[in-house]
């Protein structure tokens, strides 16, 4: 399928989703051979307040926070080769903030300013990222997508609440909100081994150590995720893969709000898809699956994607 169709496919599948009222506000972008080839925001960034999603909204990425953390630690290895983030054979994978929450302690004692200045000068800076950020406070409350719950009693949609996040609460684990570009340019870099725009932006050394299994699922629930299988941990980032093509994701989840990473790296393809409310987390995936489907070739993907949105607006 060629890119134009691609994107045009993905338009027509996120716009009818959100007309069957499945989220309030949703974001996507898709990579495709190193650039974007489709990326947008639809709905709502505040129903309540009518805020448009746009493509300056920063959306939260909860635990997606965990594969900057990881490649900080990444980077950090490529010179100082530290054994904690060294493969470990087959070892159980414990699913935690913990271990992050520890790297980004390591990483405070890199800077006076802590691991967001480390993460903004090593990380976000050379990725040409500039609208990541750790803190709520450097951020207009009209430029924030905001967790969102149905309200009928009122005759509206949708209905904005509260985000407890604060800059204190807001860490190594799960503490950043971005913009659809900034994330889109994370997955380019990653996807082409630290290449950005024709310009080596990172080592490839540390890219493929950040992608180099950690630990293994031992635990038969960890190994599917929605559509996708999962080997296990990396720096930061899960190991599986869709279809039978290897896959590297991130997803993080938080008061009704979602974010969705992923590529697959012997295809040069991948998505980012952000969602605030409703069963936006269930579509951010959906709208992946469907987007590596067409890539491939299937000729079921819109049927396939037709079935399963019929499902979710069934729920």
């Amino acid at each position: 399928v060629s890119d134009r169709d691609l994107a045009a496919a993905t338009d027509s599948l996120v716009q009818a989703a959100l007309r069957a009222g499945l989220s309030p506000g949703f974001g996507v972008s898709v990579v495709r051979n190193g650039r974007v080839i489709w990326q947008q925001a639809y709905g709502y960034a505040d129903a309540s307040a009518k805020i448009r999603a746009s493509n300056n909204t920063r959306w939260y990425v909860a635990s997606t926070s965990k594969s900057f953390t990881g490649f900080a630690m990444a980077l950090l290895d490529d010179v100082e080769q530290l054994p904690a983030i060294r493969p470990a054979g087959r070892q159980a994978l414990i699913y935690s903030n913990v271990g992050y929450n520890i790297a980004g302690m390591i990483l405070d004692r890199r800077s006076a300013a802590g691991w967001r200045r480390v993460l903004d000068s090593a990380v976000f800076a050379p990725a040409g990222m500039r609208h990541t950020r750790a803190t709520l406070s450097s951020v207009p409350r009209r430029q924030l997508a905001l967790p969102h719950t149905v309200s009928t009693a009122t005759g509206i949609a949708w209905r904005t609440v509260s985000f407890d996040k604060r800059d204190a609460t807001m860490h190594a684990a799960g503490g950043h909100v971005a913009t659809l570009d900034d994330l889109s340019r994370w997955v380019r870099v990653q996807l082409d081994t630290g290449v950005l725009d024709g310009r080596v932006i990172f080592p490839t050394s540390a890219i493929r150590r950040a992608h180099t299994l950690i630990a293994a699922h031992t635990e038969q629930r960890g190994k599917r995720y929605a559509y996708f299988d999962r080997e296990g941990w990396g720096a930061g980032w899960d190991l599986g893969s869709y279809e039978g093509a290897p896959m590297v994701s991130r997803f993080g989840g938080y008061a009704t709000m979602r974010s969705h990473l992923s590529f697959l790296p012997s295809r040069r393809i991948g998505v980012v898809a952000m969602a605030n409310g409703g069963l936006g987390s269930a579509l951010t995936d959906l709208v992946a699956a469907f987007v590596y489907d067409l890539d491939a070739g299937r000729p079921d993907a819109r049927s396939r994607a037709t079935q399963r949105l019929d499902s979710l607006r069934a729920l």
